[in-house]
């Protein structure tokens, strides 16, 4: 079994894609795309699917998400999936999003990072019948300028149209879990936390090989103490609590979920040698490499 990373452009010539252009895609039914059953699966892409019939199990690293008929399911970059049922009625359809779009356009805006952040721990949302109409008005307002002639402006015209639902989802989760994001809110001052995004977003793509908080704060262009400071208003935790945290999950992922050999793995997430690798793991868990996966062999 092989710890695979799905792509966005794993899916660009898939038949089952209807519209792939400017890093956005639409699948109008998604029971038609030839998922993958090599799990576990780790995304390098977002997937917002609408469900208007049926119901869907996906099982994520973090929890069993259970979408049914007017419910819509938000997986994000770096998001594990480890396996998904459909039921034989099952209607939805999806949008998929390459990391590139939603970080330039949706994710560097700050006023919003509070509900992306909820999103991860309710990657389900269940919506009234309006709110699914305000966001099957923009779908079908985008897909109608799929079908008509090719002009200048379609493809613009397309991605705005499918960025504006995006927006609205969001201001839609806002109204869900008001108490929540707003005590979100009110932790941090926007500089802080948009910095502390900054932060985040930039941990999610190193995917474990950057380990050091001075090498985050050089790419991010602050100092290491102030990185430091923003990152503990926003979250009460220090850059290198999160950056060991991320390191050792990847790690256990790449024991417990692929046949690779500890050195390969070692070398893959730039430790200088395999002792270091050994001791770091042994220092943030208690086992070695080896003891951590024939421990968890049968989990």
């Amino acid at each position: 079994m092989t710890l695979s990373r799905v792509q966005f452009s794993d899916f660009d010539k898939g038949t089952w894609v209807d519209y792939s252009a400017d890093g956005i895609q639409i699948v109008n039914d998604v029971t038609r795309i030839p998922f993958r059953h090599d799990y576990p699966l780790t995304l390098n892409l977002s997937i917002i699917v609408i469900c208007t019939k049926g119901k869907m199990k996906v099982t994520t690293g973090e929890q069993e998400c259970l979408v049914r008929e007017g419910q819509v399911l938000f997986l994000q970059p770096n998001d594990t999936v480890l396996g998904h049922q459909f039921s034989q009625d099952l209607q939805a359809k999806a949008l998929i999003f390459s990391p590139s779009v939603l970080e330039g356009n949706i994710y560097a805006r700050r006023h919003i990072w509070d509900s992306i952040s909820y999103l991860h721990l309710h990657p389900v949302q269940t919506l009234s019948p309006d709110s699914i109409r305000l966001l099957w008005h923009y779908y079908e307002i985008a897909t109608a300028n799929i079908d008509t002639a090719d002009t200048d402006y379609k493809q613009e015209i397309v991605s705005h149209l499918l960025r504006s639902l995006v927006y609205e989802f969001l201001l839609l989760v806002e109204r869900i879990a008001p108490d929540e994001l707003a005590a979100d809110g009110k932790k941090h001052q926007q500089q802080s936390g948009e910095l502390h995004r900054r932060f985040v977003s930039l941990l999610a793509y190193s995917h474990g090989r950057m380990r050091k908080v001075a090498d985050y704060a050089d790419k991010l262009c602050v100092t290491p103490d102030q990185l430091t400071a923003a990152v503990k208003t926003v979250s009460g935790r220090t850059p290198i609590d999160w950056i060991t945290e991320s390191t050792v999950k990847v790690i256990k992922e790449e024991l417990l979920y692929t046949s690779k050999p500890v050195k390969e793995i070692a070398d893959e997430l730039d430790f200088p040698s395999l002792s270091f690798f050994g001791k770091y793991l042994k220092q943030h868990t208690g086992l070695s490499p080896r003891q951590f996966r024939e421990r968890n062999s049968g989990s």
